[in-house]
């Protein structure tokens, strides 16, 4: 059994490993996109969040931060996928980085409305996964909103939760989504012909 995670940042990333593949002729399993994969973290945030929250209910953005230098966002309806979105943002360690994070989500929450699967008045909860050592600086800086409730939750404590063992080799969330694939059978292959799913 031969297997391929990679989190893809730039799709010419995959061009290497698709010759190797064919080169070697190993069949592809699949590509799955990483939006739709965090829809597996919905209940697990929830139950780790405090308070504890249903995060397959209601409106939900869930936020990521898949290297030092980039940021997923991603919107979910009664745990559907809506939109999801990838910026560029630096590692902070201080106030800064808890700054670029709000701005990040109020650019967000700007687009949801004009694309009108959000309204002002509309409650989101949002879940902020984090490196454990930017946990409780983002916690205590981060500004409450009146429709927009803030969870901050560990990628450390998550990886736990599914069952990761030992000490992971990143404490971004790259390598929990790649967790959360590797534990899950029930996929399709996302982008293949119906007739290959």
């Amino acid at each position: 059994l031969n297997v391929l995670v990679s989190t893809l940042l730039n799709p010419k990333n995959l061009e290497y490993w698709l010759e190797q593949i064919q080169e070697s002729q190993i069949p592809i399993e699949g590509i799955y996109s990483l939006p739709i994969v965090g829809g597996l973290l919905t209940p697990i945030i929830g139950e780790l969040s405090s308070p504890k929250h249903n995060a397959n209910k209601g409106k939900v953005l869930i936020i990521s931060q898949q290297g030092p230098a980039t940021l997923r966002q991603s919107y979910y309806i009664d745990g559907q996928l809506v939109q999801s979105r990838l910026s560029a943002v630096n590692d902070e360690e201080g106030m800064d980085y808890v700054y670029l994070l709000e701005n990040e989500i109020s650019k967000t929450i700007r687009f949801l409305e004009s694309a009108r699967v959000y309204k002002r008045q509309d409650e989101i909860a949002v879940f902020v996964i984090v490196p454990s050592l930017l946990e409780g600086m983002v916690r205590e800086h981060i500004h409450q909103q009146k429709t927009l409730t803030y969870s901050i939750v560990s990628t450390e404590k998550i990886l736990s939760k599914v069952g990761m063992k030992g000490d992971p080799v990143s404490s971004y969330a790259d390598i929990l989504y790649g967790q959360l694939l590797l534990g899950k059978t029930f996929y399709k292959n996302q982008y293949a012909p119906i007739k290959q799913c």
